[in-house]
């Protein structure tokens, strides 16, 4: 946490500083004032976590300071510091919004539990903003409206730092899930390592082969650190992590982004990131660069995207029409990629790192791709038809898992998978036994009844949690499904926890 001190006498600073050192080694004193406005200055340009502040100063006292600083660092906590005379000025203070308040002589103990509750409170909130970033980001790659509640956080008060990282693989999905593991863990020992983030990180997963990064700034005017302080280094980091057959693609954005910016910014960078299909994997790009790229020659991007659905065919056991096939090869002549010295290596090194096969890449990418696509054809072959329904079922149940929160449609599954809705409308009820809309029906009411008995939420978050837009739709089905209203279901459940005590 990071801390301002202001006292107008030294020897005071040095007694908070040594109870603050003493209670947690964490806690940094970031800046040190002598009077009010040198508070001031300080606040308004380093923004810490929290000031702890002698109400008698000269020049400006600790509450016109303090009211001062509230517009200039609004997220700032505030602990005030008054003798006997001055308490009704440590009481307006409180009535503003501060913290908390102590007496002199200030005992250690106190001031140590109060700097504690309030790490813990940060703490909170910001394990709060970083569920919601992630819940957004995941809502943009599947193009989806958030809706918000009302107990969640208020982005607008920070900046973000965004980058989306690619990994193409012909590896078995079984190894790639373990490196993908193992990637993530190295990569928030990276961020953990440097130690450049203002307020937090966040990265993981979020599709199979795709990771988000996110570095959550406070709108500061100065000495802000981000992804481009230690870009050389991220990159060595990921060369070094790269292999031939797991090959990373980062790209950048090239400045910090609003949190309404983040939405847009995914979906267009799912697009063109398919270019690093004719401009080279293993590489860290800009968006702008992608962006002229595509703007100047955006039949590439076209192209890119055919590839990219043959691979992802492949990978998922689909089953590919001739008119398809043919498609990609008809762009492949149109676009004269092979008159290209450069991007026909760039395109043969991408399908030799995406397919299990071993090629000749002298060859023409014409003739390696017929050779592909013979290849393909053998492989749905050999594969066992009743094997291939049960795993796709399988992707299917896991996608209603991942997305039953949302206003999830068998047409909108169907058009996912590539298939007809009325056919897997069909093959979902005879194989799962219920059909679509009662399968995802049953899980969003056990999911809710999970919620009301493990959290103290309202009915309306609730509902909204497990895919209930109106809150009496999401009463009636769930008196429907259990036979109880659900605050009823809470009551039962509290009755039934009062007695086992």
């Amino acid at each position: 946490m990071r801390i301002v001190i202001a006292d107008d006498e030294y020897w005071a600073q040095e007694y908070l500083i040594q109870i603050l050192l003493n209670g947690d080694p964490s806690w940094t004193i970031i800046g040190r004032a002598f009077n009010g406005k040198e508070l001031y200055q300080l606040v308004s340009e380093l923004n810490p976590d929290l000031a702890i502040i002698d109400i008698k100063m000269p020049e400006m006292n600790g509450l016109e300071a303090y009211k001062a600083c509230k517009l200039s660092s609004p997220d700032t906590q505030w602990v005030i510091i008054s003798g006997y005379e001055e308490f009704q000025y440590a009481q307006q203070a409180i009535k503003l919004g501060a913290h908390d308040y102590l007496t002199k002589p200030v005992k250690a103990s106190k001031l140590a539990n109060i700097v504690r509750t309030i790490e813990e409170e940060l703490e909170q909130g910001l394990a709060v903003l970083k569920d919601h970033l992630k819940r957004s980001v995941e809502n943009a790659f599947n193009e989806r409206i958030e809706i918000m509640s009302q107990n969640e956080v208020h982005t607008d008060k920070y900046c973000y730092q965004i980058a989306l990282l690619y990994v193409d693989s012909s590896l078995e999905k079984e190894l790639q899930t373990d490196l993908n593991q193992e990637f993530n863990r190295k990569l928030k020992q990276f961020f953990t390592g440097n130690g450049n983030i203002t307020l937090g990180d966040l990265n993981y997963s979020v599709q199979n082969g795709i990771f988000c990064l996110i570095q959550i700034l406070r709108k500061e005017k100065e000495g802000r650190s981000s992804m481009q302080n230690y870009e050389a280094q991220f990159e060595e980091f990921i060369r070094s992590e790269s292999k031939p057959d797991w090959a990373i693609t980062l790209i950048v954005h090239d400045r910090e982004l609003e949190y309404s910016e983040i939405a847009l910014w995914i979906k267009e960078v799912n697009k063109l990131s398919h270019l690093r299909i004719l401009f080279g994997i293993n590489q860290v790009w800009k968006m702008k660069v992608l962006a002229r790229i595509a703007h100047y020659d955006s039949h590439y991007v076209h192209f890119c995207s055919m590839v990219t659905d043959f691979v992802n065919d492949y990978t998922n056991n689909r089953c590919v029409s001739i008119e398809k096939c043919n498609g990609l090869l008809n762009q492949l002549k149109m676009d004269r990629l092979e008159d290209d010295p450069e991007k026909k290596r760039k395109l043969l090194v991408y399908l030799q790192t995406t397919f299990p096969f071993i090629f000749n890449l002298d060859e023409s990418p014409s003739n390696y791709l017929v050779n592909l696509i013979q290849k393909f054809s053998s492989k749905l072959d050999v594969v066992d038809k009743i094997a291939r329904t049960n795993d796709f079922l399988f992707q299917v149940q896991q996608y209603i898992a991942e997305n039953y929160m949302y206003n999830l449609s068998i047409t909108e599954i169907a058009n996912k998978f590539h298939i007809s809705p009325n056919y897997l409308s069909t093959l979902f009820h005879r194989n799962v036994g219920i059909s679509f809309i009662k399968y995802v029906t049953n899980l969003r009411i056990q999911e809710a009844q999970k919620l009301l008995a493990i959290t103290d939420e309202p009915i309306q978050v609730v509902a909204l949690r497990v895919g209930y837009t109106s809150q009496s739709h999401f009463i009636k089905t769930f008196r429907e499904y259990t036979g109880y209203n659900p605050s009823e279901y809470t009551g039962r459940i509290i009755k039934r926890s009062s007695k086992q005590e």
